[in-house]
């Protein structure tokens, strides 16, 4: 004789079957080895600016995705990098394809560059000569160029800026979730050429200028990636014969931001005046400069 379960009754025992199977899911969820996740960092987030021999930004203008800057022949000019983000930075700039630290050709990799606190900034003067000073920047003919006459004129009237992110050990959060490191991007070979064929027709260059005080001194950075920056720029500059021949209208309405530092780009607001800032560390003696350190003078200097 067989027995059936009335009818009545077997809604009540499927849901006790499922809710069993539930706590047996979630017993076996909770014997599971916990895996550390990382928190994910924010992005690198860099200007580049060229400034006047008295503070101001030189004009500025778009065209095809690339943004070209107005110079004057004989002119003395800097190179301004903000660091609107809340982490430190490296920044290594390169003039005309050679490194603004060491007067190498550059690569983008380069093991020294400028650092940046958080919302900091720093103003490049020149090629670096030495901790004290550097040769300024002058816009010249190409052929005058610290590039040319180092023999390599490939990338005249280019302005290079890789920004790097710093190593950071995060908390962890606790989580139930695989997690994959995204895959780092290939390191750009050394001295790999940049083609740029706007920046090869450049009636402009930059030449090894006049020596002028400028004081830094050497710290630690620890790169996130050390074969890839986190970010790059690029600029080209050429006077107005130049970005005219390329379409662009220099003689329009001027740019209210052009006498106005800073004018158009994040300036981070001032401290409290109930918070104190600390002095700068006092400077250290350091040995001579060797060989490939800093920038040396092209030939007949």
């Amino acid at each position: 004789m067989s027995h059936r379960m009335p009818s009545r009754i077997r809604p009540h025992v499927l849901c006790v079957l499922c809710a069993l199977l539930a706590l047996a899911a979630t017993e076996a969820r909770a014997q599971e080895p916990l895996r550390p996740r990382p928190r994910p960092r924010p992005a690198l987030d860099v200007s580049l600016e060229l400034e006047d021999a008295a503070g101001r930004p030189l004009r500025t203008f778009r065209r095809a995705g690339q943004t070209f800057v107005l110079g004057e022949p004989g002119a003395r000019y800097a190179v301004r990098v903000r660091n609107h983000g809340g982490q430190r930075m490296e920044a290594v700039v390169s003039i005309d394809g050679r490194d603004a630290v060491n007067g190498l050709p550059s690569d983008g990799v380069t093991p020294r560059g400028y650092l940046l606190p958080p919302f900091g900034t720093v103003l490049i003067e020149g090629f670096r000569t030495s901790l004290s000073s550097v040769a300024a920047f002058r816009f010249s003919d190409p052929s005058e160029s610290y590039a040319a006459l180092m023999g390599t004129p490939v990338r005249i009237g280019e302005i290079e800026l890789h920004a790097f992110a710093e190593r950071q050990r995060p908390p962890l959060e606790i989580g139930d979730l695989r997690w994959r490191a995204p895959p780092a991007p290939d390191a750009p070979r050394a001295g790999a050429a940049h083609p740029s064929p706007s920046a090869a027709e450049s009636n402009l260059g930059t030449g090894w200028g006049e020596e002028r005080e400028s004081q830094v001194m050497e710290t630690t950075f620890e790169r996130a990636n050390p074969h890839a920056p986190t970010r790059s720029v690029r600029v080209h500059y050429d006077d107005a014969d130049g970005l005219l021949a390329r379409g662009i209208d220099v003689f329009g309405p001027v740019d209210p931001c052009r006498f106005r530092p800073g004018c158009g780009v994040f300036v981070p607001p001032p401290p409290p005046d109930d918070v104190l800032v600390p002095p700068p560390p006092p400077w250290r003696p350091f040995a001579p400069p060797s060989e490939g350190r800093f920038a040396t003078p092209p030939p007949g200097f």
